[in-house]
């Protein structure tokens, strides 16, 4: 999601309802590097985009687009 031209990343379910905002380092070639604050430093983000579609990496979970939302 995009708010105010900011990406954002959505993490909601019965424990937590965060907003993470990624701002932009490297949006050169098929990996798009992003970087999100954590904990005082810098967390790294990619997506990878590629023939079968494109994947998010952030913190130790790799998240692939299998759909379009409804």
């Amino acid at each position: 999601m995009a708010k105010g031209g900011i990406l954002q990343i959505e993490i909601r379910d019965r424990y937590v309802d965060i907003v993470v905002p990624l701002v932009p380092e490297n949006l050169e070639g098929n990996v798009k590097k992003f970087y999100a604050f954590q904990s005082g430093g810098k967390l790294p983000v990619e997506f990878i985009v590629g023939n079968g579609g494109v994947e998010l990496i952030y913190e130790r979970y790799r998240l692939r687009k299998v759909s379009s939302l409804p």
